[in-house]
């Protein structure tokens, strides 16, 4: 049986942190042992704003092993344009930033790969071990 806990990721940015006024920002996750499943929805609404600076970071809910930097897929909606895959990277502070396109070391931020807006998405899956042992 799988039991899935919810959680609020902080969304954050080097300068000024987003806020996600009206939109939806949210998590959940499993563990079992070291491993851990969790997904984080962000859609940004009419009176988000989207921060300051080049790149957003995204908490864990289970601190991750960074070992294993790339946890995994990412997938973000350019409101009616296009959609971006992409992929979910540990950082040595144990967040998350997420490099979306073909653009290594380029990470997700208020105006890559294009100028995050109202109605546009992100979802991101990841499955990672944990730095110590759960419940």
């Amino acid at each position: 049986m799988s039991i899935w806990t919810p959680y609020t990721p902080q969304w954050t940015a080097p300068i000024t942190n987003p806020a996600i006024g009206n939109g939806i920002l949210r998590g959940m996750y499993t563990q079992s042992d070291r491993f851990v499943i969790a997904v984080i929805y962000i859609e940004a609404g009419s009176t988000t704003t989207f921060g300051g600076g080049l790149e957003y970071s995204l908490s864990l809910p289970i601190p991750p092993d960074l070992s294993q930097p790339y946890i995994g897929p990412s997938r973000a909606l350019n409101s009616g344009v296009a959609y971006y895959s992409g992929t979910c990277e540990t950082q040595t502070d144990g967040l998350v930033k997420v490099i979306l396109g073909s653009n290594a070391g380029q990470y997700w931020g208020p105006t890559f790969p294009w100028k995050f807006k109202n109605r546009d998405e992100l979802n991101a899956s990841m499955i990672y071990q944990s730095a110590t042992i759960g419940s």
